[in-house]
Order: C-alpha cells, then structure tokens, then sequence
C-alpha cells in the first residue's frame, strides 16, 4: 500500500491516485472530455447512463425468443376465435345466461389482448437490439433531409425487427390479429333482422297484477298491495305477475312511487293531469331510463326527482317524469295503475303513456309522443 505525499490518500494496489487541489480534472476526468468532445465533432452523442447496455443476440437466444413470442400470438389468435364463438352460440335468454356470457366474451377479448400486447413486447425484447435513438428538437414542417433520414430509420427499424427473416414470428402475428380484426364485422349480425314492432311492444295488459322485484322466480312471489305502499320516499321496483322471459321482464320493469295529496301537478309539457293515472297518490313508472336504456333507481324523496345513475339524467316525478337534467330527452313512461277487488294494484291499461319504454329509436323519433 502506497501513500500520496501531497493529500495522503492511499489506494489498495501500490498505486498512487492524486487528487489535485483547486478541482483540477485527474488524467482519467481529462482523457473522458477528450473523447467525449472527439464523438460530438464526428457527431455523435454521449451515451445517456440511464440507457440499457448494448449487447448481441445469439442465434440460440434469438430461437428461444421467436418460439416464446410465436406461443403467445397463438394464445391470442385462439382467444380471438373464442370471442366470436361464445358471441355467436352463447344465449342471453335470461340474467344468468346473460351475466355468463359477458364474462366469456370479457374474458376472450381480455386474453387476446393482453396476449398480443405480450407477444409484440416479447419480439422487441428478446429479438431486437438495444439501441439508444437521439431525436433533436425541429421545426413541425420536416425537411427533405429528415424525410429522408425518416425512411431510412424506418427501414432500419424493420430490418431490425426481423420480419422478413422470420416468417413464424410473421405469420403468428397476423395469425393473431385476424379474429381481432374481424371483430368489428362480426358484431354487424346483430344490425338484422329489423324489430319491426318488438321496440313498441311490452308484456303489460290490463288488470295485470304487480311483482316485487327479487321475488318473481320464488315459488311465492310478494304480490303488490296498495296498502303495502305507505312510504312516500321509496321508490319500489316491481315487475308483471305470470312474465319470467329475461327479454320481456327487462322492458317491464316498474318504479312504484307515492306521492302526497296535492304534490302531483299537471304535466307541464304534455299538458296531462298525471294524478288521473294513479291510484291514491301511486304512481307506475318505467324503470328504463329514455336515453341509453340503464336501469333508474336512485330516488330523492326531498326534491322528487328520479337519478339515473349512468349518464345524470334527472326525471322530476312530480311533473310527468319529464327532464329536467342531462341527456335524456323525453320523460319516463307512466303505466296507469288501479286496485283490483282484493286491494292488489294492477296495470290499468295495455300500454304506457308517452310512447314505448326505453331509449328512443329512429322508428320512434326522439320527441314524438304518443299516448
């Protein structure tokens, strides 16, 4: 071990390392400035210490990496193919149906997305070579230099990613963005055939009795009473007696709301006495919000407005259900409603007032109401 005469700092090997007073560069600090000032005279830039090092690829390596990225572009291509199947032959003819088959095609879709991102992350991982790119700051209107330097990078770039040498790893990708890319197309089935009438049809019929919701698939469903409905601040889901077909049930659900003695007033858009179309200050109205079809069940006893939680829209229950807040466009439909002989309340007619329920359609128009 050696001992420096000027500053006394020792190094390991016998060596002597000076550190010079006054911030003086050692030849080490010197010889790096030199060749960092010999790399921006030719151009180049230094390398920025955060970058990844440089390395080669092995042939070996590089096999390994196009089978592992081919494997994944088959696990996406299989999941793709599996959307469009569990789209096609999955039915919706009930909640459950229809709750399993949004987790197939959720799941699917999730996997061939997740699949392909993995396997195009992968190729540039284990196939490509780290190199660190500088792009200088310029004008937005490029130059014909840089067009130019553009398309040679961008040859660069594909010959780096090897497509052209690997025909696996080429055909595997496109392999896996076919069933992704016909996605869209398939989803075109269900453009036909034309509703005609099913969009203005709905199961109630008069004298009709009311089902608590929750209760229509037990062997006893909780028929509805008008002396069951005392609380002036809730809203009652209800559906029709004798209705279990998921498509059916899901255009006839019911909000049940009562409403006290001289709060009802005349619809002020339609020009209506809404207390005409209630029983005892009950009112039936479509849970089925008019803009993109959410269920409405958000009731605000103190204001009286019905919230949908969706999009916003605010239906004022006091003056027909109509907007008065975001997108929806026309009020919710009111079913009228009476009490049959043993105090059970019913439908009191075939249709709702203010046209079919649900979001507006073109057969329909978007304000076109009828009663």
């Amino acid at each position: 071990m050696s001992t420096d005469s000027e500053n006394g700092q020792a190094t390991g090997d016998g060596s002597t390392a000076r550190r010079r007073s006054g911030g003086t560069p050692t030849s080490a600090e010197v010889a790096e400035s030199l060749a960092a000032r010999r790399k921006a005279e030719r151009g180049e830039r230094p390398r920025s210490p955060e970058a990844p090092p440089e390395r080669e690829i092995s042939d070996e390596e590089a096999k390994r990496g196009e089978r592992l990225v081919a494997t994944w572009f088959v696990v996406a291509f299989l999941a793709g193919v599996a959307f469009l199947v569990f789209y096609v032959i999955q039915p919706a003819d009930d909640s459950y149906t229809a709750g399993v088959s949004n987790k197939l095609l959720g799941g699917s879709l999730t996997v061939a997305l997740f699949a392909l991102a993995i396997g195009i992350v992968l190729w540039v991982r284990k196939l490509m070579p780290n190199k660190e790119m500088v792009d200088e700051r310029h004008e937005l209107r490029s130059s014909e230099e840089d067009r130019k330097k553009f398309g040679e990078y961008f040859m660069d770039t594909l010959e780096s990613t090897q497509v052209t040498k690997r025909p696996l790893l080429r055909r595997t990708l496109l392999l896996a963005a076919v069933p992704l890319g016909l996605a869209p197309l398939w989803l075109l089935r269900d453009m036909g055939p034309l509703p005609k009438r099913d969009l203005f049809e709905q199961p109630w019929r008069k004298g009709m009795r009311m089902v608590v919701a929750g209760t229509e698939e037990s062997e006893n469903p909780r028929l509805l009473k008008l002396a069951d409905v005392t609380d002036y601040g809730v809203a009652l889901s209800t559906l029709p007696e004798g209705i279990h077909e998921f498509k059916e049930t899901a255009k006839a659900a019911l909000l049940i709301i009562r409403l006290r003695p001289g709060e009802i007033r005349e619809d002020t858009k339609r020009g209506r006495v809404q207390e005409k179309y209630a029983v005892d200050g009950v009112c039936a109205f479509s849970k089925i919000c008019t803009h993109a079809g959410c269920p409405i069940s958000l009731y605000e006893r103190e204001t009286k407005h019905l919230f949908c939680p969706c999009h916003q829209s605010t239906f004022d229950m006091v003056d027909g259900a109509n907007v008065i807040f975001g997108p929806a466009v026309r009020a919710l439909p009111q079913l009228p409603v009476n009490v049959d002989s043993d105090g059970y309340l019913v439908a009191d007619a075939d249709h709702f007032i203010n046209g079919p329920v649900g979001p507006s359609f073109w057969e329909r128009g978007s304000n076109r109401n009828t009663e």
